[in-house]
């Protein structure tokens, strides 16, 4: 009889568990599968039920069961919204509807966002706005035109002598264009909540309303636009909050800030980042390298080189051991752990992971100084961008917990 040699047999039987361990970990974590199957050569998260995705080198739009909408045929193009979205033809914008209808030809050398049913478009070097509708509201006259926000715009003249103001959606004058730019050089441009950043001529700023009165005196270095009725401001060199009555709600303390969302503010001191309330009062020191704005109440937030997810408490609602790691959106949050991509949902499960080498969850580069990398695939909509990682196309997933 053939003698069995048992330090082999014992190496195989570890490594046939091995390969079970991993063929039922992988059953385990995929917890996804195609929707639609991976056919393009790039994607977009889904936007008012539509995708937009690129067969070739032209784009198209498709609805959730990836059938065809618009077909591949635009050079260019954007995600919709509000039911529209803009597509170019060579160098040239337009517009379209969800039936893929021009409801403006390409005939734009740039544009500005949708803004109150108005769109901000340029035309042998003038601006002028055109509705939703593709019918003109004020034909290309100005040098420069800014979104509608509050009912009013800014324009400058083109009468050679700069003249900046607010008009309506008539084209009539809401701020005298000669007194605002003898009065205050145009700080902001655009009106949030009401109000509209102004700097006189002692780079001071402060606040006007729709009507033209000054709100809140120039006073501060800088300031930024109000958000949930707060607004950023700046004395030497320190940053704070002021409310929209004019009370400085938070004193200037910090290095930098950023805008209110879902009540908080997140802060910057001696390079670490934390986060505020309305009243002023740290809900987190500043103790992270990295924070995101809260959403769905929680913040990402990175600290020892890993990013977890705090509440609005300032503990950690799901621990710091992600490499990179994406806001909550849908109930979900993309993140990275061990170079595998994959979602969580907000208990802090591994939903879904790249488990089995045959796709992946596309990773870009985002150029923003605060944010060194993003991913991309959020799950939107119910569905999620994924790549096929050997053939390099695109298609959409969806989760099951």
């Amino acid at each position: 009889m053939k003698k069995v040699n048992l330090l082999n047999f014992n190496r195989f039987c570890a490594a046939a568990l091995l390969v079970f361990g991993i063929i039922c970990l992988q059953g385990c974590t995929k917890k996804w599968s195609w929707a639609i199957e991976p056919q393009f050569d790039d994607a977009n998260n889904f936007c008012e039920g539509i995708a937009r995705v690129k067969i070739g080198e032209k784009y198209g739009y498709i609805d959730k069961s990836g059938a065809w909408i618009i077909e591949p045929q635009f050079d260019k193009a954007d995600d919709f919204s509000d039911g529209i979205a803009f597509v170019m033809h060579g160098e040239k914008i337009g517009f379209i509807n969800k039936s893929g209808d021009f409801l403006a030809e390409p005939q734009f050398d740039n544009r500005r966002e949708i803004s109150e049913d108005c769109i901000a478009v340029l035309i042998n070097k003038l601006w002028g706005y055109i509705g939703v509708d593709g019918q003109w509201i004020m034909q290309p006259q100005f040098i420069y035109a800014g979104e509608f926000s509050d009912g009013v715009a800014c324009v400058e003249l083109n009468d050679g002598y700069g003249n900046v103001g607010f008009i309506d959606k008539t084209g009539k004058a809401c701020v005298s264009l000669n007194d605002s730019l003898k009065k205050y050089a145009a700080g902001g441009r655009v009106f949030t909540e009401g109000l509209c950043v102004v700097k006189n001529n002692y780079s001071k700023f402060g606040f006007i309303d729709t009507n033209g009165n000054l709100i809140i005196p120039c006073q501060f270095d800088d300031v930024t636009a109000f958000k949930e009725e707060m607004a950023g401001i700046m004395q030497d060199g320190k940053c704070g909050y002021i409310h929209k009555n004019g009370t400085i709600t938070v004193s200037p303390q910090f290095d930098n800030i950023d805008g209110f969302c879902e009540g908080m503010a997140r802060v910057k001191l001696n390079d670490k980042w934390g986060f505020v309330d309305k009243s002023g009062r740290l809900v987190a020191e500043p103790q992270f390298d990295e924070v995101w704005n809260f959403s769905q109440g929680l913040a990402c937030a990175k600290k020892d080189d890993k990013y977890g997810y705090i509440d609005k408490t300032g503990k950690w609602a799901i621990e710091p051991e992600f490499s990179d790691a994406n806001p909550f959106l849908d109930e979900f949050a993309i993140v990275m752990r061990d170079r595998i991509t994959g979602y969580i949902n907000k208990a802090g499960k591994w939903i879904s992971g790249t488990d089995n080498n045959y796709s992946q969850i596309y990773t870009f580069k985002d150029f923003d100084d605060e944010y060194k990398s993003k991913l991309k695939g959020d799950y939107k909509e119910g569905l999620a961008v994924r790549c096929e990682k050997y053939g390099g196309k695109y298609g959409y997933i969806s989760i099951n917990e």
